[in-house]
C-alpha cells in the first residue's frame, strides 16, 4: 500500500496550496485582461472611491439617455416616412384625379374615386404603424391604434352626409363630421389619446417633445379631402356628373393645399432629429470620456498582463506534473 511520510504530507500540502494560488492568479489575471481593467481598484484609487463612483453614475446615465434617444431617433425615422409615403400618395392621387377632371368622362370620374379610396385605406394604414411595440400616431396611448379602418369611418361620414345634393352641402357636412366630437373624427375616426406621447431628454438640461398624432390638422385635412374624394361618386349620395366632378375638383385641391402642410410637418420632425442626434453624439461623448478617465486610473498594461498570464499557465502545468509524479510515489521508491 503506498505510504507517506510527514515530509511527504507537507510536500503535498505546498503542492496543493501553490495549486490554489496559481489558479487563483490565472484567474485574477484574466479577468484583467479580459476588462482591461486592474482587479486591485482600491489600491489603485488609494481606497478614495468617489472617483470610481461618479465615472460609473456617469457611463451608466448617459447609456440610458443614448438608448432611449436611439429609440426616439427610431420612431421619429418611422414617422418621416410615413409621411413621405402619404405625402407621395397624396401627390400621385391629385395628379390623377385632375387628368380625370379634364377628361370628364363618368369612368374616369369613378376610377378617381376608387383611387382616392384606396389612398385613404392606404393612409389610415400607415398612420397605425408602430415602431418596437408602440403606436406612432395614437400620443400617449401608444398601446393601440391610432385611427379606426376604412368602412368605419366611410360609414360614419355616409351617415352624416346622405341627403346632401348641392356640392357646397356634401363639403359643409363632411367639415361638420371632421369637427363633431360626439359622433365625428374625434369621437370616430380618432382612437388615440389627446396626450403627447411624452418628453426627450436631450441632454441634462434640455427636453421637447414630439407630439405628432393622427389628429393633426395637416394630417386631419388630408383625411379630409381623401373622404370627399371617395364619397364623391358613391351611389348612395346619387350626386350628378357635374357635382360629382366639383367635389372631385374641391378635394384635389385640398389635397394639395393640405399636402404643404405635411411638407412642414416633415420639417417639423426633421428639426426633432436634428436635436436628438445632437444629444445622441453629447451622451456618446460623456461615455467615451468616463471610460477614457477610468482606464487611465485603472487600466492595466495588456502586454504585462499577458506575459504575466502565460506564467502562471506554465506554473501551473509544473505543479500539476509535480502533483502527479509524487501521487505515484511508491513504498519502494521511498525506501530507495
Amino acid at each position: 500500500m503506498p505510504f507517506n511520510s510527514i515530509g511527504d504530507l507537507a510536500s503535498s500540502m505546498m503542492l496543493s496550496h501553490s495549486n490554489l494560488q496559481a489558479k487563483r492568479t490565472m484567474m485574477r489575471l484574466s479577468q484583467e485582461l479580459t476588462t482591461g481593467i486592474t482587479s486591485d481598484v482600491g489600491g489603485a484609487l488609494r481606497h478614495d472611491y468617489s472617483a470610481q463612483m461618479g465615472w460609473e453614475r456617469s457611463i451608466a446615465s448617459s447609456q440610458v439617455r443614448e438608448k432611449t434617444l436611439a429609440e426616439a431617433m427610431t420612431r421619429i425615422q418611422a414617422k418621416q416616412t410615413v409621411l413621405d409615403t402619404l405625402s407621395q400618395s397624396v401627390t400621385d392621387l391629385a395628379n390623377n384625379t385632375s387628368l380625370a377632371l379634364t377628361a370628364g368622362t363618368t369612368a374616369g370620374l369613378d376610377s378617381a374615386s376608387a383611387h382616392a379610396k384606396s389612398a385613404l385605406d392606404q393612409a389610415l394604414a400607415h398612420l397605425n404603424m408602430q415602431s418596437a411595440g408602440h403606436s406612432l400616431f395614437a400620443g400617449a396611448a401608444s398601446d393601440g391604434p391610432a385611427i379606426a379602418d376604412t368602412d368605419t369611418i366611410l360609414a360614419s361620414v355616409k351617415a352624416a352626409v346622405v341627403g346632401a345634393v348641392t356640392v357646397s352641402d356634401v363639403i359643409s357636412s363632411v367639415q361638420a363630421w371632421m369637427d363633431d366630437t360626439v359622433n365625428g373624427f374625434p369621437a370616430v375616426a380618432y382612437l388615440g389619446s389627446e396626450e403627447p406621447s411624452g418628453t426627450i431628454r436631450i441632454d441634462g438640461n434640455r427636453t421637447l417633445t414630439e407630439g405628432l398624432r393622427a389628429d393633426d390638422p395637416a394630417i386631419k385635412g388630408t383625411l379630409q379631402n381623401l373622404i370627399m374624394a371617395s364619397l364623391a361618386t358613391d351611389q348612395d349620395l346619387a350626386l350628378s356628373r357635374e357635382n360629382k366632378s366639383a367635389v372631385l375638383q374641391q378635394a384635389t385641391n385640398g389635397l394639395r393645399a393640405a399636402d404643404g402642410q405635411i411638407t412642414q410637418l416633415q420639417a417639423a420632425l426633421g428639426h426633432t432629429e436634428s436635436e436628438i442626434a445632437g444629444g445622441l453624439v453629447q451622451a456618446g461623448a460623456e461615455i467615451s470620456t468616463a471610460e477614457l478617465l477610468r482606464a487611465q486610473t485603472l487600466g492595466i498594461d495588456q502586454y504585462e498582463t499577458a506575459s504575466k498570464l502565460q506564467e502562471a499557465e506554465l506554473q501551473l502545468e509544473k505543479i500539476y506534473m509535480l502533483t502527479a509524479r509524487s501521487a505515484q510515489m511508491s513504498l519502494l521508491e521511498y525506501l530507495r
